[in-house]
């Protein structure tokens, strides 16, 4: 077995003509983003990337109206044409490499770390599970996964559990990481061994946007005990949060794929474990064979 850890480019040109295509299908960015399950600033991201790359202005955008410029009106026919051929084209290569064993898993940048050394140490298992699968790791951004699975970029990919976002999907479970307390070695809760509800209701929890899961988990555990989560803060980076807690700001939770960049960051178990959990997502429409099928519901196993 073969790991190829893949970098996506910032720019994919066909899902951003797929996000313009939708857009222009329902003349809605909301509506585009609820169809292919990514945010609508990253629609909106998209079409600017075209507009700029191209030097043109493909739509009007007034009074929560949207409306094809002339130009817009050629480039969303040419697009059609193009996302249609490039999707058969892709049918058509994935069905013969489906043939030869080879399938492509998606992985979001946070669990890229934490999932693609323990494919690489478990490559005698894979082995001896299917000599002839070939199995090739492409990371990239979590708003690309299910787009990339729709066109036959990637086959099924990795993330942790979002039902808003993966509704439509279906999924088996590959792991569950339990989640710790993490705080500055000079916290109080620091001298503690393990940490319970009545250790942490009295404390600031800070968020990170980039670990929502931990912070709905967070406020689920809270819930369960019959209390509120004291929530002092959320930050769009890992990084910016972990400079908050070294200066006592609070504390937050966290799982081993989350990579702590500070020796004077420590983490301290909780007596209630509870988990972040690791799907494997894939769409039926897809029509995996049974050979990739049975390859996914064996990649659990590997951790054992």
């Amino acid at each position: 077995m073969s790991v190829a850890k893949q970098l996506t480019q910032k720019e994919m040109k066909i899902i951003q003509l797929k996000y313009f295509c939708c857009t222009c299908k329902y003349m809605s960015l909301t509506r585009a983003a609820e169809e292919l399950f990514v945010s609508t600033p990253a629609i909106s991201t998209a079409i600017k990337s075209l507009e700029d790359e191209f030097s043109l202005q493909l739509l009007i955008r007034s009074n929560n109206k949207i409306e094809l410029t002339e130009a817009g009106a050629i480039f969303y026919e040419r697009a059609l044409k193009l996302i249609n051929y490039t999707d058969a084209f892709v049918r058509d290569m994935k069905q013969i490499s489906r043939m030869s064993n080879t399938i492509t898993l998606g992985v979001p940048p946070r669990l890229a770390n934490y999932i693609i050394p323990l494919l690489d140490d478990a490559a005698d298992k894979t082995y001896a599970f299917d000599p002839n699968m070939n199995l090739t790791v492409k990371e990239m951004a979590v708003n690309d996964l299910v787009t990339s699975m729709e066109i036959g970029v990637i086959d099924a990919f990795f993330g942790t559990e979002r039902p808003s976002a993966f509704r439509s999907l279906s999924r088996i479970e590959f792991c569950r990481l339990p989640l710790y307390v993490v705080c500055s070695e000079t916290y109080p809760l620091a001298n503690l061994k393990r940490c319970n509800m009545d250790d942490l209701i009295s404390y600031p929890f800070i968020g990170c946007v980039g670990q929502g899961r931990a912070s709905s988990t967070a406020a689920v555990y809270f819930e369960k005990h019959g209390q509120e989560l004291k929530y002092a803060a959320s930050y769009s980076q890992f990084s910016t949060l972990e400079q908050m807690l070294i200066r006592n700001k609070g504390y937050t939770l966290a799982d081993e794929t989350m990579s702590l960049s500070y020796d004077s960051l420590i983490q301290i178990p909780l007596e209630d474990t509870i988990y972040n959990i690791i799907n494997i997502y894939y769409s039926d429409r897809t029509n995996l064979n049974k050979s990739i099928m049975d390859y996914l519901t064996f990649l659990p196993s590997i951790q054992k």
